[in-house]
């Protein structure tokens, strides 16, 4: 026997259903999201941490990102609390570093960082990474760079970013 219709009150909405077809309206939508990388190949002082200059802001679905010189930040927006992917990475130019760190922060303390070894001024160098964290609103993102090679390296477009996306409103 086929059900045309359900109403509310002659079946349990806290039982667990098998749906055989299209079910709308259910899960989360994972937003707001957003990805940035940086405008232009950027050189970095050696033995110096830098404020990771993303410039160009390629989706961001609730205008969270601040792009302007100087700031380069995610603000989570006014109702947007919750778990969040944040995926990010970076490439440089063939350095001689002994340490190069790329880092992500939460209102300005560390929550995540990638090492690697400069490669002996032979090789590209990059890394990626993601994390989970939770975020409330007005929390600030952003990265910092660190390299030391006794002469300033190059932090390129193809290859640097910070993308990140709600997971879930539940903390």
């Amino acid at each position: 026997m086929a059900i045309d219709k359900i109403q509310s009150e002659s079946i349990n909405l806290a039982d667990t259903f098998a749906f055989t077809g299209t079910v709308t309206g259910a899960g989360e939508s994972n937003l707001p999201y957003f990805n940035v990388k940086p405008s232009s190949s950027d050189n970095y002082a050696d033995n110096t941490v830098h404020r990771v200059a993303f410039g160009t802001v390629v989706k961001d679905t609730a205008s969270g990102f601040d792009n302007s010189a100087g700031n380069y930040k995610y603000t989570v927006p006014s109702g947007q609390a919750g778990q969040y992917v944040l995926n990010f990475g970076f490439r440089i130019n063939p350095t001689n570093a002994n340490r190069i760190g790329f880092n992500i922060l939460v209102n300005d303390s560390s929550v995540s960082q990638l090492e690697a070894d400069g490669g002996g001024g032979s090789t590209y160098t990059a890394l990626q990474g993601s994390r989970l964290v939770t975020l409330a609103v007005g929390d600030v993102i952003h990265c910092t760079f660190y390299q030391n090679s006794s002469v300033n390296s190059t932090l390129r477009t193809d290859g640097t970013f910070l993308c990140g996306f709600k997971l879930t409103a539940t903390t």
